[in-house]
């Protein structure tokens, strides 16, 4: 082991300055120890014999304190029984490159995740190693964990909202829908909804054509919404609110598809129609109503005239009955006193019956409104 050691430390041989071969070690040193990958070779065992100066850039770690070592010594516990069942299957295959993934363990302390190529060139003496060339991917690894993550919380929403959703493409073909859109087709179209079908399908006649105008203007960059009436066996509709957005590529016009979002809008429908029935009611009686007060403000107004009438009467009597007594009387200053006092009693009378017609009139004038300075009133 000893000499196999002293053998990988320097791989690339030991040959006569100014001879071919020595020309070629050096460009393959230079090419090896100058690439960002990082390339170790390992015995059967697992045992690092040769680490090129990359692991310096990947690991945190000298090149000379990792020779030696195991590659176990290295390797995260979770990747552990990985690692030794992947050297196992390099082992098995010689020749074959296989590739794989592990986490690692950094000189900081960290994990990272490192990518690579084993290959078993054991039987190779210009070699005699398993030879594997690896990088650091934790960059890459972690976003493909945070993407992971985060299609799982979209999908778990896609699958559990109260909203159907359907996702089509340019070629008005389904791409994926969730639970709530198949409910729908099965509830009111009566069809289950397939990946690939074109979703004009699963419309007829004037429903179709409205379906073909509307995807072509979503198509065409113009987003739609509109509401939509099914009726049901019941003698009741279910009612939906339909919105249809095109999807364009990040940063581009380029329009990938549409979406098409909806949501049962049935019991605010009812809620809508309900108040708006109820309104309509309540017109309908005010309608009714403000027609009985007309009738019933007329009728006063019959009665008030035919009132004011036959107390104007007898008050026009009386006064004429004074006129007469005093010209009789003339010459009777005190007979005349008592006339005229009689006379403007009937008058106050007659005024007073004015008065209450012009009243019961007031109800039929339009009021003139006009702006007023409560300045000027308060200091009055």
């Amino acid at each position: 082991m000893g000499n196999t050691l002293r053998y990988h430390s320097n791989p690339f041989g030991n040959y006569v300055v100014g001879t071919p071969q020595h020309s070629n070690s050096l460009f393959f040193q230079a090419l090896i120890e100058s690439t960002t990958d990082g390339i170790a070779l390992l015995d059967k065992d697992g045992l690092i014999t040769y680490q090129s100066p990359a692991s310096i850039r990947i690991i945190g770690l000298e090149p000379q304190s990792v020779v030696g070592k195991s590659v176990f010594d290295f390797v995260d516990d979770e990747s552990m029984q990985d690692m030794a069942g992947f050297i196992q299957q390099v082992l098995t295959n010689p020749g074959v490159p296989h590739h794989r993934g592990f986490r690692i363990k950094h000189a900081t302390g960290k994990r990272i995740w490192i990518e690579g190529t084993m290959t078993n060139l054991l039987n190779d003496p210009n070699i005699n190693a398993l030879i594997t060339n690896y990088r650091d991917v934790t960059e890459r690894k972690e976003m493909e964990l945070r993407l992971k993550k985060s299609e799982a919380n979209l999908r778990t929403i896609f699958n559990n909202t109260e909203h159907g959703i359907l996702l089509i493409d340019t070629d008005l073909r389904i791409v994926s829908f969730n639970p709530q859109a198949q409910l729908f087709a099965l509830a009111d179209l009566q069809q289950t909804l397939c990946e690939g079908e074109s979703c004009l399908n699963y419309f007829s006649g004037k429903r179709r054509a409205f379906m073909e105008e509307i995807t072509a203007k979503v198509l065409s960059g113009t987003n739609v919404n509109y509401e939509v009436c099914y009726p049901q066996p019941n003698g009741k509709s279910t009612w939906y609110f339909v919105r249809m957005l095109s999807v364009k590529e990040e940063g581009s016009d380029d329009i990938l598809g549409l979406t098409m979002t909806l949501t049962d809008v049935t019991k605010g429908k009812e809620a809508e129609m309900a108040t708006q029935n109820m309104n309509e009611y309540l017109e309908q009686k005010v309608r009714e109503r403000t027609a009985s007060l007309r009738d019933l403000n007329k009728q006063l107004e019959s009665f008030t005239y035919s009132v004011s009438h036959d107390l104007k009467m007898p008050a026009k009597i009386l006064s004429g009955l004074v006129t007469k007594l005093k010209l009789r009387l003339h010459g009777n200053e005190e007979a005349c006193a008592i006339m005229n006092e009689i006379t403007d009693c009937s008058k106050q009378v007659e005024d007073t019956v004015n008065e209450m017609l012009t009243f019961s009139k007031a109800a039929y004038i339009d009021l003139c409104r006009q702006p007023v300075d409560m300045q000027v009133w308060w200091n009055a």
